[in-house]
C-alpha cells in the first residue's frame, strides 16, 4: 500500500485553473457530511431519507438498498438562496472577476439561431435551480475557512504489463453554465486522468502514457504518449488545464470551443452533408480539404471551455499542495453506493443532473474508465513500449509459419490445376463426354482463381512481413515512431485571431437573433409581400455575418454559383422540350460523325 502511495505521489498531476474559479478539488466526505439524501420513485414526489447534516460517507455505502431498481436516490448538498439571501451572498461575494470575450461573436448565425432554441430549451425542461451556485460558494467557502485542503483519491492498477494510476478529483459544483456562459450546471462533478507506467529491464516504472477526461472525446483520442510535446510536465508530474467551471481536463492551455449537437436536427445534418458531398464532389465547387461534417457545425451549439492557467494552480510547486486519499481498500461509498452526487433536476438529456460516482454511471452501469482502464484511453490494442520488439517478433513468427504452410500449398494447389487442366483437354473433344468435359473445365477453373487468390496472399504477406521487419528494427533502435498517430480527432484550443473578435462584433453577435425575429414580425404585420421582404432581411443579415467573418468573396461566389444553378432550371423548365430535342440530335449528330471518321480509316 505504502509503495501504492509512493507512485501516485511521484506522478500527481499539477492543475492549473483559470481566473475567476472558485472550486476546486476537495474531499467527498466534508460534502456528504453536509448534504442530504434523497429518493424518487415512479410516479412519486422525491422525499428526504437523511436530512442534511445526518450522513457520512460509511453511511452512504450502507443506507442505500442495493437491489432498489424502482429508487432513484441522489444528494443535495445546498438548498437554493433566493430574495434577500440571495442579494446578501452577491453583495458579500468574494470571488475572482472573469472576463472574456463572447462566445457567440466567433461562430455564424446559424449556430446562434440554434443556441437560441438551446436556451428555450432550458425553460422547458429541468435544470439546477437559480441561486443553487451562490449557495455552494458559500458552504464550499466555509468548509475551507474551517480547513482548507485539496484532495485528490487514487487507485492502482496492474492490468497486461501495465502499473495504472488513476487519479480521481471530486468539485462541489459544477458551475459552468452560471458563472462561465457553460453547457451547463449541476452539483457535484467527479473528474479523472490516469497515468499509465511500465516496468523497465531494472524492474523501476517509467511513465508511458496518460490519458484525461474530457467532455465527449473518448479512446485514443484521449491519451498522450509521455513523449509526446503537447503534455507539459512539472518534472514527473504532468500539468493539467482545468476548464473553467467544467474542469475538464486539457493538455495545453487556451480556449477550447465546445459543440454540442441537439438530436432534433440530427437528419437535418445527414440531408444537408449529402447535399454537401454533392456540391464539393459533383460539382466541384468549395474546398476539397474542408472537414466533410463541417455543415454540422451551422447546427452545432458553441460552448468556450476556458482552460487559460492564469489562475490557481494546485499540486507540486503551485499555490496550494495536495492531500492524497488512496482507495485501497475500495470503500463501500465508492463501491456500492449507485445513486447520484448531488442534485437531481429531471433533466431529460442528463445535463443538469448530477453525475454517479468514481464507479457508477447514471443509470448504475458501471463505468469503463473504473473497471477497465486500458478500454477507456484504447490502450487495449497497445502493449508497453518496453515489450514492443517482443510483440513485432512473435509476429513475424506467426507470420513467417502461414507464408510457408501458403507456399507448401501453393505447390499442391498448382500441380492440381495442372491436372485438371490435362484431363479437361483430353475430354474437350468428345462429344459423348461432353458432361464430363464441363464439370471438369468448371473445376479447373475454380481451382484456378483459389490458385491466384493464393497467390495473391501470399505476396502481400510477404510485404506486411517486410513492413514487420523495418517496424521491429526502428523499435530496437529505440523509435517507437510518431508520438501522435493514434490521434484522430485532435482538440485544439482557439488561436489568437480566432479569439480576437472586435467590440461591434461581439455586440452584432448578441443582438442579430432577437433583431431577425423582430424584423420578420414588423415584415409580416406591415406588408402584404413579406415573404419577399424576409428574404431581403435573411440577405442583409447574410451580408453583414460575411463582413464580420471576413468572407465576402466567398460569398460573392457562392452567390453566383447558386444564382447560376437556378437560372440554369428556370431555362430547362422554360425550354425543356427544346433543350431536349437540341440534344438528341446533337447525340445523333455526334454519332454519324464518329462512325464517319472509323470509315475513313
Amino acid at each position: 500500500m505504502n509503495d501504492d502511495l509512493t507512485l501516485l505521489r511521484r506522478y500527481e498531476p499539477v492543475i492549473r485553473y483559470t481566473h475567476g474559479e472558485f472550486f476546486y478539488p476537495m474531499d467527498a466526505s466534508r460534502y456528504v457530511e453536509q448534504a442530504a439524501l434523497w429518493v424518487r420513485r415512479p410516479y412519486s414526489p422525491a422525499r428526504e431519507i437523511v436530512p442534511h447534516g445526518g450522513l457520512t460517507l460509511d453511511r452512504l455505502g450502507s443506507i442505500v438498498p442495493p437491489n432498489d431498481a424502482n429508487g432513484l436516490y441522489f444528494l443535495q448538498f445546498v438548498s437554493p438562496l433566493t430574495g434577500r439571501q440571495l442579494q446578501r451572498a452577491l453583495m458579500q461575494r468574494d470571488r475572482p472577476a472573469f472576463a472574456a470575450r463572447g462566445r457567440l461573436a466567433r461562430v455564424g448565425l446559424t449556430a446562434r439561431i440554434v443556441d437560441a432554441l438551446f436556451t428555450i430549451t432550458l425553460l422547458l425542461r429541468g435544470t439546477v435551480p437559480g441561486g443553487t451556485a451562490i449557495a455552494a460558494e458559500v458552504a464550499y467557502a466555509a468548509l475551507q475557512a474551517r480547513d482548507e485542503r485539496y484532495t485528490y483519491y487514487g487507485r492502482v492498477l496492474r492490468q497486461d504489463g501495465y502499473v495504472v494510476l488513476h487519479y480521481l478529483f471530486f468539485y462541489c459544483m459544477n458551475d459552468w453554465r452560471s458563472s462561465f456562459h457553460g453547457v451547463n450546471d449541476h452539483e457535484a462533478d467527479w473528474e479523472q486522468i490516469f497515468v499509465y507506467l511500465e516496468a523497465d529491464e531494472a524492474g523501476e516504472h517509467q511513465p508511458a502514457w496518460v490519458g484525461y477526461a474530457m467532455h465527449d472525446y473518448s479512446g485514443d483520442d484521449l491519451r498522450r504518449r509521455w513523449d509526446d510535446p503537447e503534455i507539459e510536465k512539472a518534472g514527473t508530474h504532468p500539468v493539467i488545464y482545468a476548464g473553467a467551471g467544467s474542469h475538464a481536463s486539457y493538455f495545453s492551455r487556451g480556449e477550447y470551443l465546445v459543440e454540442v449537437s441537439l438530436s432534433p436536427f440530427k437528419r437535418l445534418i445527414r440531408v444537408l452533408e449529402t447535399l454537401q458531398r454533392f456540391w464539393r464532389i459533383t460539382l466541384r465547387q468549395g474546398d476539397p480539404d474542408a472537414p466533410p461534417n463541417d455543415i454540422a457545425k451551422l447546427f452545432r451549439i458553441p460552448f468556450v471551455d476556458y482552460a487559460r492557467g492564469d489562475g490557481s494552480v494546485v499540486g507540486p510547486g503551485g499555490d496550494k499542495p495536495w492531500t492524497p486519499v488512496l482507495l485501497e481498500p475500495v470503500p463501500e461509498w465508492a463501491s456500492d453506493y449507485r445513486g447520484l452526487w448531488g442534485f437531481y433536476a429531471h433533466d431529460p438529456v442528463s445535463g443538469e443532473n448530477a453525475p454517479a460516482g468514481p464507479k457508477f454511471n447514471r443509470d448504475g452501469s458501471i463505468r469503463r474508465a473504473w473497471h477497465n482502464p486500458l478500454g477507456w484511453a484504447g490502450l487495449q490494442k497497445v502493449k508497453p513500449p518496453g515489450t514492443m520488439d517482443d510483440v513485432l517478433r512473435a509476429e513475424l513468427t506467426a507470420l513467417r509459419e502461414m507464408q510457408g504452410h501458403d507456399e507448401a500449398e501453393a505447390v499442391v494447389q498448382r500441380e492440381h490445376v495442372a491436372q485438371l487442366y490435362a484431363r479437361s483437354r483430353a475430354l474437350r473433344d468428345q462429344s459423348h463426354l461432353e458432361d464430363a468435359y464441363r464439370a471438369t473445365w468448371a473445376e479447373t477453373r475454380a481451382a484456378e482463381w483459389a490458385l491466384n487468390g493464393l497467390m495473391d496472399t501470399i505476396a502481400e504477406r510477404d510485404e506486411i512481413i517486410k513492413a514487420c521487419e523495418r517496424q521491429l528494427a526502428q523499435v530496437e533502435s529505440g523509435d517507437y515512431g510518431d508520438a501522435r498517430a493514434h490521434i484522430r480527432r485532435v482538440h485544439q484550443p482557439q488561436s489568437a485571431e480566432e479569439i480576437r473578435v472586435s467590440a461591434l462584433a461581439e455586440s452584432w453577435a448578441a443582438f442579430s437573433v432577437g433583431l431577425l425575429l423582430v424584423g420578420f414580425v414588423l415584415l409580416y404585420l406591415s406588408t402584404s409581400h413579406w415573404v419577399l421582404g424576409l428574404a431581403g432581411l435573411i440577405g442583409l443579415f447574410v451580408l453583414i455575418e460575411a463582413l464580420f467573418q471576413h468572407e465576402i468573396e466567398p460569398l460573392v461566389v457562392r452567390a453566383t454559383l447558386a444564382l447560376s444553378i437556378v437560372a440554369a432550371l428556370l431555362l430547362i423548365y422554360a425550354f425543356f422540350w427544346e433543350i431536349a430535342i437540341t440534344g438528341v440530335m446533337a447525340v445523333g449528330l455526334l454519332i454519324i460523325a464518329d462512325n464517319v471518321r472509323e470509315l475513313r480509316h
